[in-house]
């Protein structure tokens, strides 16, 4: 079904094994069909060039690795900033290779986008699981006494944001779902507050709580694996990645189709017992199924990512954007101007400390209310 279309069709091919399983199906139905692997050359990213064009030889399949251009990254960056029709960090990586993927000519492309969620090939299944275990044995530890060792630990060197976090979720759902969903959340609870500090506190904590627990009777507790994934399906895959993978190749009239998420697939997968998806490696289920079809320099290779260096550039080539973007978030929003100050001098000064994806959310909340 996914693969009908009048025009050519075309498969992003990366590294992992849920492209290389979509690309072995393209090519059985529609011989013609091309791989596409994007490079970052001198942009300095996480490259799978290499890898691709050994798996497309061995599918017997073309193969066109697409090179990003550096030189005009920064042009790029703004444009996606300033079409923004919803704030987004996760966008900026769909944003640049669709649009360089459509000046090659391509209007339907396949992705692999869904079986991570489904089939468990996160880290966030492993450690959600695991450390619902642990956190509900720590849970005699008062709330304010925990909160003060993660802060003293963080003084020692550690993330203060990660630690942060994990106070929260002693006051909050231990749960596996619970937990796997607080370990996508990108600000920690003191750091709204420090954001909210100029209006109600109580209302905006209250707000909080609300929203994550909002959709918990979806989640069945008593099976750790699939609750994670449905809490992943929900929030990760459906608020963020969908929406951005959408809105950022369309803007570039590039159709982009999910073949994992067919909807009698993710009924299918999601019914299965979670003891049968859940093993020492990701997508153990998903491996096993494909085990002929996988070939050995794919199925042994662990997981990676598309990577840009986005932290970088924020830094360095795109540091005034940023810092206009968030002026005008203190000239357009109560949130206090000091916290977000303090944030992003923070980044600035130790950005292995706060990571990006925090102030990137700031940033990209001022760019949109520009």
């Amino acid at each position: 079904r996914h693969l009908m279309a009048d025009v050519p069709v075309g498969v992003f091919l990366s590294a992992g094994i849920d492209s290389t399983i979509i690309a072995s199906f393209a090519r059985e139905y529609t011989p013609q069909v091309t791989a596409f692997t994007v490079g970052f050359g001198s942009v300095h990213g996480e490259d799978e060039v290499f890898h691709a064009k050994q798996t497309a030889r061995t599918l017997g399949i073309r193969h066109v690795a697409v090179q990003l251009d550096a030189s005009n990254m920064s042009e790029k960056w703004h444009d996606w900033l300033e079409g923004m029709d919803s704030p987004s960090v996760d966008g900026f990586n769909t944003y640049v290779v669709s649009r360089r993927l459509a000046a090659e000519g391509v209007v339907v492309g396949l992705s692999g986008l869904g079986a991570d969620e489904l089939f468990g090939g996160y880290s966030t299944f492993r450690r959600a699981i695991w450390g619902s275990s642990i956190l509900r044995s720590l849970m005699f530890v008062p709330p304010f006494l925990w909160r003060n060792v993660t802060g003293a630990f963080a003084n020692w060197g550690g993330s203060a944001s990660k630690l942060e976090k994990l106070g929260d979720l002693l006051v909050r759902d231990t749960s596996a779902a619970g937990l796997a969903r607080s370990l996508r959340r990108i600000l920690s609870d003191s750091q709204i507050e420090a954001l909210y500090s100029r209006v109600n506190q109580q209302e905006s904590a209250a707000s909080l709580s609300k929203a994550i627990s909002d959709d918990l009777p979806l989640i069945d507790g008593h099976d750790a694996f699939n609750a994670v994934s449905r809490a992943e399906v929900v929030h990760y895959m459906g608020d963020t990645l969908l929406r951005d993978t959408d809105a950022n190749s369309m803007r570039h009239s590039l159709e982009v189709r999910v073949p994992f998420l067919d909807l009698p697939l993710v009924n299918y997968v999601l019914a299965i017992q979670g003891h049968l998806k859940y093993g020492a490696v990701g997508k153990r289920l998903l491996r096993k199924a494909f085990a002929a079809t996988l070939p050995p320099h794919v199925a042994k290779r662990s997981k990676t990512g598309f990577t840009l260096p986005v932290g970088q550039w924020m830094r360095h080539d795109m540091r005034d954007s940023c810092e206009a973007a968030l002026a005008n978030l203190t000239k357009q929003t109560p949130l206090d101007a000091v916290a977000i100050n303090e944030l992003w001098q923070l980044f600035l000064a130790k950005p292995e400390a706060t990571g990006w994806l925090r102030p990137m959310t700031l940033v990209a909340l001022g760019a949109y209310l520009k």
